[in-house]
């Protein structure tokens, strides 16, 4: 298997990654205009260069605890498809090339861990890496 190159980001105090094929910019947090009636995570727009971008709290689609904006978050902005979002992420730690034999296959994680599509070992501990397309199902692609 060949090396993949991963993004690195901290949501409170995990670590979490995602494949940077689907990384278009990092940017530090703005002011979110609000959004009636958003789908479930998804907490607000942003203008990204003329464009209407929704920003995706993943915590809520992780499960973990909900977390107020602050100064110091930062977004990811991602196209999965011919959908463009922005993932809200309390810090960006770093772009990474890792081995293939860092990753475990995902038949090797739980059906409860349905967002993640491996687990990859790095020298800072494993992380769990996130499948872009998992998050972002039909359902909440026609809904944006």
């Amino acid at each position: 298997m060949e090396q993949r190159e991963v993004l690195i980001f901290r949501l409170g105090g995990s670590r979490y990654g995602t494949f940077t094929a689907s990384v278009e910019r990092l940017i530090q947090a703005v002011t979110l205009v609000g959004w009636p009636g958003a789908p479930v995570g998804f907490e607000g727009l942003i203008d990204y260069h003329g464009s209407v971008v929704p920003v995706l709290d993943i915590r809520a689609k992780l499960g973990l605890p909900p977390a107020a904006l602050r100064v110091t978050d930062e977004l990811i902005i991602v196209r999965i498809g011919t959908q463009r979002l922005a993932l809200r992420v309390s810090e960006v730690e770093t772009m990474t090339l890792l081995p293939g034999e860092a990753f475990m296959a995902r038949d090797a994680l739980s059906s409860a861990l349905p967002h993640f599509s491996s687990v990859a070992r790095t020298p800072q501990g494993m992380i769990l890496v996130l499948d872009l397309a998992q998050i972002l199902t039909p359902d909440v692609s026609r809904a944006l």
